[in-house]
């Protein structure tokens, strides 16, 4: 069906277009109130300043369609997948996106300051990366919404609901508020882990969600030239991760590779904070931790009587921070296979603080492996459509199907756009995120494409 033979059908009074393949259709501008597209696939379709008010968008496909300027209002878009759509000042007022995949949304470029999301109901709705900074949300529900890795700078939550909710590495900051919100319970890890108050017999008390969550709004930011030594930042990092007078703890929000192989640490810390104190006090810590340990090794010296509490947390803390720069399954197995020496007297041991078995690779030494182990984009495609093939859910599978299709088309062009891609990528991502071969195969392949999906 055609755009003109759509537009006829409706003028007549029809209004159940369920179903229907309707990919890249121009609808720009229509008048179509009240229209039924649910399951309808919509799928880059232009709908820029439509009236779609009070339309039925249940389970639609709408990923990378065009809804700038749209009447959205009163909508039902349960279940719609809006992957890399552009809600640039569409009015989403009252509508319901109950469970609808918004991850990549084209808002992330232009900002959510024109979206009118007042009264909608995002329960369980996918958010993850979106940015929302600067955005007045006034009694939206966000009960059990993935709020993972979400942009809130200077946002204002005012009688938004958020029990349930994932924050893990969501950014906010000393103009973020939290008026009159509603949240009983809420969870700093995907999939419903460390939930917060620990107690699942316990909710927050009315105001303290916002009492505690405002009060981690600024970042310590650490710049490493030519790498980070390891041990001596975990050293460092836990000496300067004590608790300070407000109750609180610093810890890490993001790692971030930046231009020519600099690695930038940023840390989260309390309101009010001495930061520049803190700062000088780490790179004390870390250069002091680099010097014991280069003696040591030049000396041969005794290992030090490390507690084995100590070595663990090390251990532990080597493993997130190397997880959370992407690194390799390769250089995670090493980095898993860290122990503690039982023999603290063998020849031409490696000596140093906390010392572990094994060693740590260089970081010239874990680029090699990288670059050496990496599989080429053909194979990482075949070895992403297996898996595909693979999946029991008929529906899932013919979803992921066709954007692998879409993937493989624009690789093919002439000049492959790189928005394209990613967003494709990240529609896949979306669909295969809960089986992890799928997941690992999609993020290997966005690197090796030179695009990382959540940087």
């Amino acid at each position: 069906m055609d755009a003109d033979e759509l537009l006829q059908r409706y003028a007549a009074g029809e209004r159940n277009f369920q179903r229907l393949n309707l990919r890249g259709i121009n609808l720009r501008g229509a008048d179509l109130r009240k229209i039924n597209f649910g399951r309808t696939d919509l799928t880059e379709a232009d709908l820029r300043e439509a009236n779609l008010s009070q339309a039925n968008f249940n389970f639609a496909k709408l990923s990378r369609a065009n809804l700038s300027k749209a009447n959205l209002s009163k909508t039902q878009l349960s279940d719609a997948s809006l992957i890399a759509a552009n809600l640039s000042e569409a009015n989403l007022s009252e509508s319901y996106l109950n469970k609808a995949k918004l991850c990549g949304v084209s808002v992330l470029r232009n900002g959510w300051m024109t979206v009118n999301l007042n009264g909608c109901n995002l329960y369980k709705a996918d958010l993850s990366g979106t940015d929302i900074s600067g955005l007045r949300l006034i009694n939206v529900q966000l009960i059990e919404a993935n709020l993972a890795e979400v942009q809130a700078l200077a946002t204002k939550f005012e009688g938004v609901n958020l029990t349930g909710a994932c924050i893990e590495d969501w950014h906010t900051n000393s103009k973020t508020k939290f008026n009159n919100v509603i949240c009983e319970y809420i969870y700093l890890k995907y999939d419903q882990q460390e939930r917060r108050p620990h107690n699942p017999e316990t909710n927050f008390a009315p105001g303290e969600f916002a009492q505690r969550f405002q009060k981690l709004t600024e970042t310590l930011d650490l710049l490493f030239r030519d790498g980070i030594d390891w041990q001596a930042f975990a050293y460092s990092f836990r000496s300067l991760r004590v608790e300070d007078d407000t109750g609180e703890f610093l810890e890490i929000q993001s790692i971030q590779k930046v231009e020519e192989g600099d690695i930038l640490v940023r840390i989260r810390t309390p309101a009010g904070i001495d930061k520049g104190k803190k700062e000088k006090d780490f790179w004390q810590g870390y250069e002091f931790a680099q010097t014991v340990i280069e003696h040591e090794r030049q000396s041969n010296a005794k290992l030090i009587n490390s507690q084995k509490e100590q070595i663990t947390w090390c251990q532990t803390t080597i493993n997130q921070l190397i997880n959370q720069v992407s690194l390799s399954q390769s250089l995670q197995t090493t980095v898993n296979n860290i122990s503690m020496r039982d023999n603290y007297n063998q020849p031409n041991s490696n000596i140093g603080i906390n010392r572990m078995r094994g060693e740590i690779h260089s970081e010239a030494k874990i680029a090699a492996i990288l670059h050496e182990t990496q599989p080429k984009i053909p194979q990482l495609i075949a070895s992403l459509e297996e898996n595909i093939q693979a999946l029991s859910n008929l529906e899932i599978r013919n979803e992921a199907i066709e954007y692998l299709s879409d993937l493989k088309t624009e690789i093919k062009a002439p000049e492959p756009k790189n928005s394209r891609l990613k967003a494709t990528l990240l529609a896949l991502w979306n669909i295969g995120k809960d089986v992890t071969v799928l997941a690992n195969g999609i993020t290997a392949l966005a690197e090796r494409f030179g695009l990382p999906l959540f940087s």
